[in-house]
């Protein structure tokens, strides 16, 4: 897609799962905790907790506001110390991070991301860019859904709404001016045409002999007008 400055969101459903097992909740509680995270209602969320005796209620406070930059981790490490599946977690964001850092990409983490579906139980993810209103893609580990079938499995998933991505890309194409370059076997310019539509530019060639283009030729290079 040619895109420059995707940001990343991770997350991490273990630690959700660590916290409502470490508070012996029953399915029927961890279910709708679960609805409230992926509505990150806090309203809902103190509602819940002033009317049921849930134990370490103050971390699923804290959870469901755990985003942001690396900082997070750090802090999210203090808030669990005390339950290690969820500090292994923790862990694995962080190492993610490190892999990440340096790939041109913008890392944020959201360890209260539960996903709406409750097969995920690792890291989860989602990418963004400001020029698309939703996600450009997510997912995350699934490794337990294979169980009912007799065996558990490592696994990974993403899904992505093609529609939505080829009418976005349509639209920015439709508002980019149209570049215009002269009817030429010039490899070199043939390797710059090439190069900017590799990076979403409309380039079309003139065959009417024009002088009314974009591109020229100077010393032996060619380049786009200024």
């Amino acid at each position: 897609m040619g895109l420059d400055g995707v940001t990343l969101s991770l997350g991490n459903t273990s630690i959700f799962n660590a916290l409502c097992d470490s508070a012996n909740l029953n399915p029927k509680e961890s279910a709708k905790l679960r609805d409230i995270f992926r509505r990150k209602s806090i309203p809902d969320l103190n509602n819940f907790l002033k009317n049921n005796q849930i134990q370490d209620g103050d971390k699923f406070k804290a959870l469901i506001s755990l985003d942001g930059s690396e900082a997070v981790l750090d802090k999210a490490n203090s808030v669990f110390k005390g339950i290690p599946s969820a500090l292994s977690a923790i862990d694995d964001l962080r190492k993610l991070h490190d892999f990440f850092k340096d790939r041109n990409i913008n890392l944020m983490f959201d360890l209260g991301e539960v996903k709406a579906y409750e097969y995920h139980d690792g890291v989860v993810f989602a990418a963004y860019h400001d020029s698309f209103s939703k996600a450009l893609a997510q997912g995350g580990r699934y490794s337990g859904l294979t169980k009912s079938f007799g065996s558990s499995r490592d696994a990974t998933g993403f899904s992505f709404d093609l529609k939505f991505l080829v009418q976005q890309q349509l639209k920015t194409v439709k508002k980019q001016k149209t570049l215009v370059a002269p009817n030429s076997n010039d490899s070199k310019l043939t390797l710059l045409i090439n190069e900017l539509r590799s990076k979403g530019h409309n380039i079309k060639v003139d065959l009417t002999g024009s002088d009314d283009v974009d591109f020229v030729n100077k010393n032996n290079e060619w380049k786009l007008k200024e």
